[in-house]
């Protein structure tokens, strides 16, 4: 009887190890529990409809508590099986008394700490290994932009080298910051979002020079970082220079009123 319980647990752990490695709600499978305080699934499944009925009648998510699942069994059947959450799991530990109690409480704090953990190694690793790949993407950039400063020296020096955007949160803050601004100049003049664009995009070029205009700028960023989809928002929140100066554009509220008027 013993041997048996403890395949039955094996093959749940194995199922719920399975389906939280991707990171989602933490839970145990059903019938995990149902051998840890020693009750038929069939009879621990029945505990669980009633339970979540009394939950919905009150008002309750029962979602928040067990989430209704499957497995098949040796021959290829499915069968209904739950997976109990933390809260499901404390609900069940309400409803048990003594030793039972005791050591079922004990069982799933430990099995939730185990998945913490797990789940806590595995984001480590994905965070060392973005950072490597953050890191040989920071050394293609500045190859590229060395390139790009060399041809740009040679043909028409500036005062000023070329600086990027150090971090791809910082990217995602300026893409809001020119976004918000692009609406909220189309909602004060009335005009299309894209006229806006379009015209500030129009002095960016003026300033820049027919030269090294936008449409180099944009070819420079989709190189460096290999974005072929990226459009001349993502280059001009990319580079300090254009940021900076289509910000300074947008700004001054009087010579915008004489572009967009």
């Amino acid at each position: 009887m013993e041997e048996k319980k403890n395949e039955v647990i094996q093959e749940a752990t194995e199922t719920q190890e399975e389906s939280y490695k991707s990171g989602s709600v933490q839970y145990i499978d059903s019938r995990e529990v149902a051998g840890i305080v020693e009750k038929e699934h069939r009879k621990l499944l029945r505990d669980i409809r009633n339970y979540i009925a009394q939950l919905t009648e009150t008002n309750f998510g029962p979602s928040d508590f067990f989430i209704e699942s499957s497995y098949k069994d040796a021959s290829g059947k499915s069968n209904r099986c739950y997976l109990v959450t933390r809260k499901g799991c404390e609900f069940i530990a309400h409803k048990l008394t003594g030793v039972k109690g005791t050591k079922f409480t004990a069982t799933y704090i430990n099995r939730f700490h185990e998945m913490e953990d797990s789940l806590q190694m595995r984001n480590d690793e994905k965070f060392i290994k973005f950072m490597e790949q953050q890191a040989e993407f920071n050394k293609r950039v500045m190859e590229n932009l060395m390139l790009l400063q060399d041809q740009k020296e040679k043909s028409k020096p500036r005062k000023t080298k070329i600086k990027v955007c150090e971090s791809q949160f910082s990217l995602s803050e300026r893409l809001r910051d020119l976004n918000g601004e692009f609406t909220y100049l189309s909602e004060i003049y009335g005009i299309e979002r894209r006229t806006v664009m379009h015209k500030i995009y129009k002095i960016l070029d003026a300033y820049l020079g027919q030269e090294y205009n936008l449409d180099v700028w944009l070819g420079a960023y989709r190189e460096m970082t290999g974005r072929r989809e990226a459009c001349t928002i993502h280059a001009v929140a990319y580079f300090d220079e254009l940021y900076e100066k289509a910000m300074n554009i947008m700004e001054d509220a009087d010579k915008m009123e004489r572009i967009l008027a």
